[in-house]
């Protein structure tokens, strides 16, 4: 072609989309797979030892109860993650349990951010007041705690729960927003 004309693209640019697709996909059930797998293990080693040795029951304790459960919640639904990317992006099981496993994921990630919060300011106050520790830091005080975060978050990541299942093209897609939606440009402000 000569400079300043114009040439049709060439049908291989139509399948860049595609190929990063793939890899999406390739990497993506590779990875929840394997963080399925070794955040079941981990994560139930770590409720049992806790539940086993519950009788000492100190605040740290609670922390780490609740943070296991927590991510124990959210690897249970990463089987569902990876049958959705290993199938190409294409979502077999129902709208609710699609709004059911995002909503799981945002509850994770905000429950275990207060959770580790949490922890560290009440350890920072054991080391900064070590004498008013005993009555700063108890048991109660912790599932107090524990509960107000569980409540918190699920009410505060309720809207996650409108996020569906959607058709494009001939697949049901799922974890992923609508292309051209308003959203999506939502998401992107925030």
């Amino acid at each position: 072609p000569q400079p300043g004309t114009m040439t049709a693209l060439s049908p291989n640019m139509s399948c860049h989309h595609h190929s990063i697709d793939d890899f999406r996909n390739s990497v993506y059930s590779t990875l929840y797979c394997m963080i399925s797998i070794m955040g079941f293990v981990g994560n139930g080693v770590v409720l049992y030892v806790l539940i086993r040795t519950y009788r000492q029951k100190t605040a740290f304790q609670v922390y780490m109860l609740n943070l296991a459960l927590s991510d124990f919640l959210c690897v249970l639904t990463l089987p569902l993650r990876v049958i959705y990317y290993v199938h190409k992006g294409h979502w077999f099981f129902s709208d609710f349990l699609c709004r059911l496993s995002s909503y799981a994921l945002y509850v994770n990630l905000y429950c275990s951010i207060f959770f580790m919060t949490a922890m560290s300011f009440f350890r920072c106050i054991a080391i900064v007041f070590p004498v008013r520790n005993i009555s700063l830091v108890s048991e109660k005080k912790a599932k107090f705690v524990c509960v107000g975060i569980w409540v918190f978050v699920t009410l505060t990541s309720a809207p996650f729960l409108r996020n569906g299942t959607y058709q494009h093209g001939n697949k049901t897609k799922c974890f992923e927003p609508p292309e051209n939606s308003q959203k999506t440009n939502l998401v992107v402000i925030l």
